[in-house]
């Protein structure tokens, strides 16, 4: 006989006449009354015969005389291994859900112990500097320190970057206008980068070298020179005045018909850098002045200090 919705295969039991069937999870004997399809199974610790209430998969026992109505309580091992009160198609084992309780309490216990396991712990990690190394150590108690442990070797900064020499170069070139509008091209990156940072000082720098070598069949003549100085002071006072004699080359140009724009464009690069050594020799030729406009692409922000660029006409 099978049981109708289910996969419960009923036999009959020889010289009872009864149907049963054995549960796999929990190895309890079903017995079905074939006259009216309902389920019962006997108490072994009772002998009570205990009977399905229709719909919920709960085993019921009335008394006798009293009419109580007893519900049968599962055993913890019933408990763990099937779900008397779910339909059998929603079984889920108990002890899946035990275990992963379990680990979930495992996970939550190990966290809480290794966040106040520190507090509980006397001793602190300091870091110690030797040389040009960091050393890590543990200080255990007053006066007793143990290193366990070395790590990478510190960058060393470089010596150009904490001394006091700076190194002022100054290139300039002439050439005849209008050289691809070359006015109007610094003119404007001058307007859209911004040189109030490192980075921009030097993105202003390698755009302005640029336009220049992009001009280089409009040179005239070239000059460029490069000077060390052993302070900081020093150094500003040279960019001041080479700042000050290129300013004083500018005219106001006020143009009219009866005028003739000037035929030559001066373009003055001035910069102060890091260095503890010239960035160049002295350049009088188109090849060196070319040579070293290509060298300022090399120039970092680190070492950039001050930038300045100048060109007469301004328009």
């Amino acid at each position: 006989y099978t049981r109708p919705g289910t996969q419960e295969r009923y036999y009959q039991e020889a010289g009872t006449g009864r149907f049963y069937y054995v549960q796999p999870a929990t190895q309890r004997r079903y017995y079905m009354n074939i006259d009216n399809g309902q389920r019962y199974f006997i108490d072994s610790s009772t002998r009570r015969y205990y009977y399905e209430q229709p719909g919920t998969n709960r085993f019921y026992y009335v008394h006798p005389t009293t009419r109580v109505r007893y519900y049968y309580q599962p055993t913890v091992h019933e408990r763990v291994v099937y779900s008397y009160y779910d339909g059998p198609a929603t079984v889920l084992p108990m002890f899946l859900t035990i275990l992963l309780i379990g680990i979930l309490l495992v996970c939550i216990f190990y966290v809480l112990i290794m966040a106040i396991a520190p507090a509980f712990d006397g001793r602190r990690e300091v870091l110690v500097a030797e040389e040009d190394e960091y050393i890590e150590v543990i200080e255990e108690s007053p006066g007793y320190v143990e290193v366990i442990e070395e790590t990478l070797p510190v960058a060393t900064i470089p010596e150009d970057l904490v001394n006091d020499i700076v190194t002022v170069s100054k290139l300039q070139v002439t050439m005849v206008a209008p050289a691809n509008n070359i006015q109007s091209n610094l003119a404007k990156m001058s307007e859209e980068i911004d040189i109030d940072t490192p980075e921009g000082r030097v993105e202003l720098l390698l755009q302005s070298a640029i336009a220049l070598l992009q001009t280089e069949e409009y040179w005239t003549d070239v000059v460029a020179s490069s000077e060390t100085v052993e302070s900081r002071q020093e150094a500003e006072r040279i960019f001041e005045q080479l700042s000050f004699a290129e300013r004083c080359k500018f005219e106001v140009n006020t143009v009219d018909d009866n005028v003739q724009l000037d035929r030559h464009i001066i373009v003055t690069l001035l910069l102060g850098t890091e260095d503890d050594y010239p960035l160049f020799a002295e350049v009088n030729n188109r090849e060196s002045f070319k040579q070293t406009l290509k060298e300022l692409g090399k120039v970092t922000p680190d070492y950039l200090l001050v930038f300045e660029l100048l060109w007469t006409p301004t328009a």
